[in-house]
């Protein structure tokens, strides 16, 4: 599991470790408890298996860009 830096600007999440999706990968975003407060975890699966975790910790409201398809 990654554990996220990031920061709010105007209610956009701004950080290096957003994911971006290769074809055949899929994110399952959902909240979380991570060191007793609450959280969003983004779950990337691939195959239908979680591939990657990444906890942004103390995050519970923004806007969170995704690129859902990596240009190769």
């Amino acid at each position: 599991m990654v554990v996220a830096e990031y920061e709010l600007k105007s209610g956009l999440v701004i950080s290096s470790e957003l994911p971006i999706l290769d074809e055949g990968e899929s994110i399952t975003i959902k909240r979380c408890f991570y060191q007793g407060q609450s959280s969003l975890l983004i779950a990337i699966e691939c195959d239908g298996r979680v591939a990657e975790e990444i906890v942004f910790p103390g995050l519970i409201a923004g806007r969170v860009p995704v690129e859902l398809i990596q240009q190769q």
